[in-house]
């Protein structure tokens, strides 16, 4: 079923059920991209930066929102890094984990 608002311009987009938040949890999260995270740190991925075939490929690897990932170690000049990703371990470039929007506790 499509829902869309009666607002000139916006697309129809797919009905989507609404979701809790938790406030107290919200509030002490910060934002930050993937490339940022220190080793033992982790998050959530909360979206992805730019469009592509980068940005695709990420996503193939798994790094959709909500997907929580956790910076096993870096190299010693900090590029690349080690990433825990659903189960496996990734390296990533700064340059490709800096477009991975993430949030932290």
């Amino acid at each position: 079923m499509m829902v869309g608002g009666n607002c000139p311009g916006r697309a129809r987009t797919p009905f989507r059920r609404p979701f809790s938040i938790n406030i107290k949890g919200d509030l002490s999260m910060k934002h930050t991209n993937l490339a940022r995270l220190r080793e033992g740190e982790s998050g959530w991925v909360t979206g992805i930066e730019g469009r592509g075939a980068m940005s695709r490929r990420l996503q193939d690897m798994g790094l959709v929102r909500g997907t929580r990932v956790e910076c096993l170690h870096r190299s010693p000049f900090g590029d690349p890094a080690v990433y825990l990703i659903r189960g496996a371990v990734i390296a990533l470039r700064q340059e490709d984990s800096g477009c991975v929007l993430v949030d932290t506790q």
